[in-house]
């Protein structure tokens, strides 16, 4: 009775855990130790408003500058501040407020990425400590540990993201910006999940190569500083080279980059088409292009901030976009999965387990110098099994073998032994 219940016992103690619940406690522990992290907490919220303070103070200027240029060239008008009426004035609110919304865009897009690179401090200090190690020794798949980082970095960078969006939001409206209604709203959230899972499986698997909080530093000064450029967050992917928009087109940054732009910008292109057709038919003279200028007008500030992105000559429209991100999704989870160096690891690792066994089950027979040939001789018909059975009922006799007794130790089933082993 006692034995069957330490056998149950022992079944228990060593029964594998279930991996759901896990899961959810290593997420629990990452959160905590990111929350006592208070630097950490604080850099990944600053990153992004840094951002966007840069862009106030020194991009947008240009950017309205730009603006400006392009309304002169396709529509004839030209602000003048001193001798300004409502209408005018009212008309370039509306312009330049393109140019918030499509910036507020791509730092969106760009928080995605960078938020994701400074939660990956966890996963590279629990590394750089030899906690993970810790993980591998218990009975933890390796797999739910990495799901459980992953897991916790897109949490992590999605709140964040959606703090940064509604500062954003707040931002406009006290611009007085045009908002982007509900269903855009709604959408606007959308893109921020997909490009939030597309980030965060992406930085995780280069830092997956990364095991010290050093070079994760270095890494992270390299993408913040590349990042904005790839996504055509800092410019619009058509005022740079044409080489250099293909080679965006090969960064899933971009395709986020392009819904956001397009679900913050549909609302306010609309209006101010809107607004330049109720001024042309006004009678005023503040505008005084027809329809299909205007029109024309629209389409081509459209094509300038890259709402359609341009693939080898081929646009890519909202659809497409949004599968792009999907089709990264399921590349990175594959990376994620198979080809990290934890992933590497586990497989060889398994291959050398399996080899151990195999040379272990090879060598459960001990050949002795004096009854080893005699048996493989004598019964030759018997199994590999049967002969070394033989040869474990051979009693332990010192006079059969020969050895030196200071270099050789004879076990209780008659094998030879070295000291050493």
């Amino acid at each position: 009775m006692n034995n069957s219940v330490n056998n149950e016992s022992k079944a228990e103690l060593y029964k594998k855990p279930n991996q759901l619940s896990v899961l959810y406690y290593l997420v629990k522990r990452h959160f905590k130790v990111f929350w006592k992290n208070h630097t950490l907490v604080l850099f990944s919220l600053m990153v992004p408003l840094v951002v966007l303070v840069v862009y106030v103070i020194f991009l947008r200027p240009m950017e309205v500058s730009q603006l400006d240029a392009a309304i002169k060239e396709g529509l004839g008008f030209e602000f003048d501040p001193e001798n300004a009426t409502k209408e005018a004035l009212e008309l370039v609110h509306k312009i330049r407020g393109i140019a918030d919304e499509w910036m507020i865009a791509g730092v969106l897009s760009v928080s995605c990425i960078t938020v994701a690179l400074n939660t990956e401090n966890v996963m590279v200090t629990d590394k750089e400590m030899g906690i993970t190690k810790d993980f591998a020794s218990s009975p933890i798949s390796g797999s739910t540990v990495t799901v459980s980082y992953a897991v916790f970095n897109a949490v992590v960078t999605f709140l964040v993201n959606f703090i940064v969006y509604l500062i954003c939001l707040i931002y406009l409206a006290a611009y007085g910006a045009i908002l982007p209604d509900f269903i855009d709203g709604c959408a606007i959230v959308g893109v921020m999940l997909l490009s939030t899972i597309s980030a965060t499986l992406l930085v995780h698997f280069i830092c997956s190569f990364v095991n010290s909080v050093s070079v994760l530093s270095s890494v992270t000064a390299i993408f913040s500083a590349a990042i904005g450029f790839l996504c055509g967050a800092y410019l619009p992917a058509s005022m740079m080279p044409r080489y250099v928009q293909y080679l965006t087109m090969f960064f899933p940054g971009s395709y986020s980059s392009g819904l956001f732009r397009n679900y913050f910008m549909r609302k306010p292109l609309t209006e101010l088409y809107q607004t330049l057709i109720d001024a042309s038919n006004s009678g005023s003279g503040l505008i005084t292009k027809s329809e299909q200028e205007i029109s024309a007008f629209i389409k081509g500030v459209e094509g300038d901030f890259s709402l359609e992105l341009d693939f080898f000559g081929h646009k890519v429209p909202v659809s497409i976009m949004a599968l792009v991100v999907l089709a990264f999704i399921a590349i990175f989870i594959i990376l994620d999965l198979f080809f990290t160096p934890q992933a590497f690891k586990k497989y060889f690792s398994r291959k050398s387990k399996l080899t151990k066994r195999l040379n272990k089950k090879n060598k459960d027979f001990v050949p002795t110098p004096e009854f080893s040939d005699e048996l493989v001789t004598d019964n030759s018909d018997k199994t590999r099994s049967e002969v070394n059975d033989d040869v474990k009922n051979v009693p332990a006799n010192k006079d059969n073998f020969p050895f030196d007794g200071d270099e050789k130790n004879i076990s209780s089933s008659g094998h030879i032994i070295d000291k050493d082993e």
